[in-house]
């Protein structure tokens, strides 16, 4: 992934900007996600599928257990199951 990858999502409001040029550990498990999920889908799908399966729950849970949630969605993504 390049720096250039993550601006280009950055414009596109996939995820949200750094703060103080600085990614959260959210920011970083999504990137990882879209850095995924870009092999199989439009960057424009991708965007949808955050924000109706992780963003929504992030945004009504606290940052602990929304990374924990990002991180099991990876990882049982990433391994198919």
């Amino acid at each position: 992934m390049t720096k250039t990858m993550v601006n280009n999502y950055v414009k596109s409001k996939v995820i949200n900007p750094p703060v103080k040029k600085k990614y959260s550990k959210e920011q970083v498990m999504l990137l990882a996600l879209v850095y995924q999920l870009k092999n199989i889908l439009a960057i424009s799908d991708v965007k949808g599928f955050l924000i109706y399966t992780i963003m929504k729950p992030y945004l009504k849970k606290t940052a602990t257990n929304s990374l924990k949630n990002i991180s099991i969605f990876i990882i049982r993504w990433s391994l198919n199951i």
